[in-house]
């Protein structure tokens, strides 16, 4: 009986003690979780600059198999880069909207095709960066740096360019021509698409 109770009494001691354990270490853990946290302890302490400069790393991509650099020479051409800014008068709606959307022929729109040879330059060259499967715009941290908005009129206006020149080759029976392009589009959106910010994957659906 003595011995029965005798294991009962530390059975009960060594309860109390992992209570006292308890109830002194958890606190004691929280407190200095808590001052590790607000001292930044777990915090990364590069600048943005230095974390920017990681992910850029980390996304880097070689020249000569970066789409953004043909995008950004276009852009960096004045003519190219505000080519519908001010809309000629012959792609005024309605006539906008149907080349945009129908198959036309030359004979029924001459100054429109002119206009189009005028500005080949583009199509080739935007025909040329769809080749490259990757595109990496460079990232910033500036809060005044408007290049995402300065490329998302400019690539919208030259989707539109594309798409009128496949609706004229598919008028005029050019149909691999045709298909080029369209696939070009695609491309112009998928790189776009594969930026970081929100203002390049909206414009991507716009393409």
């Amino acid at each position: 009986m003595c011995d029965q109770r005798t294991k009962m009494d530390e059975l009960h001691a060594r309860r109390r003690r992992r209570v006292w354990l308890t109830a002194t270490i958890v606190p004691l853990v929280t407190i200095v979780a808590f001052v590790l946290w607000a001292t930044g302890f777990w915090r990364d302490r590069r600048s943005a600059d230095e974390r920017l400069a990681e992910i850029e790393a980390a996304r880097a991509i070689p020249d000569s198999e970066n789409a953004s650099m043909v995008y950004n020479e276009l852009l960096k051409d004045p003519n190219a880069s505000s080519i519908l800014t001010l809309c000629p008068p012959f792609l005024e709606p309605p006539i906008f909207n149907q080349v945009r959307d129908e198959a036309w022929l030359t004979k029924d729109h001459p100054e429109l095709a002119a206009w189009m040879k005028e500005h080949q330059y583009i199509i080739d060259r935007l025909l040329g960066a769809a080749k490259f499967e990757k595109c990496r715009f460079p990232l910033s941290i500036d809060i005044d740096d408007m290049g995402p908005m300065r490329r998302a009129a400019p690539m919208r206006q030259w989707g539109y360019l594309m798409t009128f020149a496949a609706n004229n080759d598919i008028a005029e029976g050019r149909i691999d021509a045709a298909m080029t392009k369209w696939q070009c589009l695609f491309r112009m959106g998928d790189h776009l698409a594969q930026q970081p910010l929100h203002t390049d994957r909206l414009c991507a659906n716009g393409v």
